[in-house]
């Protein structure tokens, strides 16, 4: 199945971050796998899978994947803020800025 990520140029390899950011966008876990990860709202489904656990996760519906990979993306750069000693101070749902803690 191809992927095209680059809607958020967002690779979804990590499980766990992808399963919280189903459950921020409101969406409920059923199955989660190492390579696969099912959730539904409000009656839809929605599947992501991926052949091998090196590979990103990818999605054919189309129903709130932006959504959810815009919430990877950001749940990505605050874990990376937190170790990097960095501070979200602003985000508008797309864009963040981000200071350094250490000055």
């Amino acid at each position: 199945m191809p992927c095209d990520s680059s809607i958020v140029r967002t690779n979804m390899t990590d499980r766990l971050q992808l399963t919280a950011a189903l459950e921020a966008e409101g969406w409920r876990v059923d199955r989660s796998t190492e390579n696969s990860v099912v959730a539904s709202r409000d009656g839809i489904g929605i599947g992501f899978s991926r052949s091998r656990t090196d590979q990103p996760f990818c999605s054919i519906e189309t129903n709130g994947r932006l959504a959810i990979q815009r919430k990877y993306s950001e749940i990505g750069v605050r874990k990376w803020a937190a170790k990097a000693n960095f501070s979200v101070t602003e985000f508008d749902g797309q864009k963040m800025t981000l200071v350094n803690r250490r000055g």
